[in-house]
């Protein structure tokens, strides 16, 4: 869970899709979010919104292999 934090998950999930489906830098989307969204971020506070995105799919990523590996479709 998220908890209460100063960025929502839409933030969080525009972020992390600029990042990594974009796979834009950093600096370019703070200009993107002041520009666009009016919204002033600093480049530390955008890396660390990428590390806490991470950091939550961590768990569901770790599922979805044990269940991969799990399988009994799966030749090891």
């Amino acid at each position: 869970m998220l908890g209460k934090q100063r960025l929502g998950i839409n933030l969080l999930s525009l972020i992390a899709a600029l990042r990594e489906e974009a796979r834009l830098p950093f600096r370019i989307i703070q200009w993107y979010l002041d520009t666009v969204h009016g919204l002033r971020l600093s480049v530390g506070a955008i890396v660390a919104a990428t590390h806490r995105v991470a950091q939550q799919a961590q768990a569901a990523l770790t599922d979805i292999v044990e269940r991969v590996r799990g399988s009994p479709v799966v030749r090891r």
